[in-house]
């Protein structure tokens, strides 16, 4: 037994003076290394970056449209060329976008008695969804307005 604990002493000890030397025990264990990290990505820079960030619209200015008779609470632009705003009391307002300049209304709909909570687009901008927080969800085909 004495024998036997000199051996591992003496292992340990090669292996303390050459980190080379594995020992064939269960008690080593070497999993992967980590990743190498990685470089930081170069920031994109506009050459009138401030001049863009001071033209932007407040979200005061934009808060209040005519066309709708409470505030606009959601605004969705589609693949398929549409614009569509959502009030909160339950109004949808569908739009087309123009080839020149400009929006055409297209539709508008009393869609729900409660407040809009949220909406969706389809991916492909066919279909839009709204849900209410009167525990209805309203489905629009919208490719079939115009």
């Amino acid at each position: 037994m004495a024998e036997n604990r000199k051996r591992n002493l003496s292992e340990k000890e090669a292996i303390d003076k050459n980190p080379s030397v594995i020992e064939d025990d269960d008690d080593v264990w070497i999993g992967p290394m980590p990743h190498e990290a990685q470089k930081p990505k170069k920031k994109k820079v506009l050459e009138y970056e401030q001049v863009y960030l001071d033209n932007l619209p407040s979200a005061e200015t934009y808060e209040y449209s005519y066309m709708h008779r409470d505030v606009i609470a959601h605004i969705t632009v589609t693949k398929s060329g549409f614009i569509i705003t959502a009030s909160i009391d339950g109004h949808v307002k569908f739009w087309r976008k123009l080839e020149e300049a400009g929006i055409e209304f297209v539709k508008h709909f009393r869609s729900h008695l409660g407040n809009i909570e949220d909406v969706s687009a389809s991916s492909n901008g066919e279909y839009y969804c709204t849900i209410s927080n009167d525990k209805s969800v309203k489905v629009f085909d919208v490719v079939n307005f115009g």
